[in-house]
């Protein structure tokens, strides 16, 4: 083999995608969102979820098992163009 031949030129790497290396997750984008303890911040919430686009992403938290029902503990909702809640 030649060195010609073993090669590949600039032009035919242009259409090769690189994907980058995931990047692990140790920190929140938005950083750790306050709680909503208060009707006015409640309010304050569902007025960003109302303004933002797209689906709303809902994670709930339970603590079940032998002492606990299936009460939520925690709910958290995102939706593109406003803050995790």
């Amino acid at each position: 083999m030649t060195s010609s031949e073993s090669t590949i030129s600039t032009a035919e790497t242009d259409d090769i995608e690189v994907t980058p290396e995931p990047l692990p997750l140790l920190q929140l984008a938005d950083g750790l969102p306050p709680l909503i303890e208060t009707e006015q911040v409640l309010t304050e919430a569902i007025v960003g979820l109302r303004n933002g686009h797209g689906p709303i992403a809902v994670d709930a938290e339970r603590a079940s098992g032998y002492r606990y029902g299936q009460r939520a503990y925690l709910v958290q909702l995102r939706r593109s163009g406003t803050a995790t809640m």
